[in-house]
Formats: C-alpha cells, structure tokens, sequence
C-alpha cells in the first residue's frame, strides 16, 4: 500500500515521498517487480551493506524509473554481489487503489553456491 498523504510518508534523504521496506537480514537481488492497478510510474532506491565494512552506510542508490502498471528494474551487474537491506520506492499512483505487489527475485547463481 502506498500512502496517499505525503503526510504519512518519509520523504529525506532522496527529497521525494517513498515507501521504505527494510530486511532483517541483507538479501541478494538480481531483479524486482512491481504491480499495480492504479500504478502509473515508480522509483526505485535500494541501500545495500558496504562489503568491506561488512554494514550498510545507509546510502540510498537510485536503481531507475519506469513508467507503467507493470514494472522491471533489474541490478546492474556490478550490484549483484552487494546485500540489499532496504527498498526504497517512490510511486506514481491515480484512483482509489493504492495497493501495489512487489516481486523480488534473487540471484540464483549466488543461491546456488
């Protein structure tokens, strides 16, 4: 669900209302989905932990946006090795339905070893 009040949303660091999910434990990502009905456009940010320092620095890192009910936004290649410990996402949303599905999809690859 993404709040209709930019009110009820955080809004620093990146200067624009978002919705922040935040994992217990880092994850590997490869991919993400988003759906929704009233879904006109998203942004998508993701902190991820610094490897050497082996925490995250709570550095928010533009992934892209795109336009549309349906959306991809797949990780560079560079970014597959780091642990995402937080999504953020900045939406564009018209009429009354408000909820969205996000889909996660890991890196297999890294899974598998």
């Amino acid at each position: 669900y993404i709040p209709q009040s930019e009110k009820d949303a955080l809004f620093l660091p990146i200067g624009k209302p978002y919705l922040q999910l935040n994992f217990e434990n880092p994850i590997e990502l490869r991919k993400l989905q988003l759906f929704g009905a009233g879904l006109k456009g998203a942004e998508i940010y993701f902190v991820a932990e610094n490897q050497k320092l082996g925490y995250d620095e709570q550095l928010p890192r533009r992934l892209g946006e795109r336009k549309g009910k349906s959306l991809v936004f797949e990780l560079p290649k560079e970014q597959w090795t780091k642990k995402i410990s937080s999504i953020l996402i900045s939406a564009d949303i018209s009429g009354a339905d408000r909820r969205v599905l996000l889909d996660l999809n890991p890196d297999r690859n890294k899974a598998n070893h």
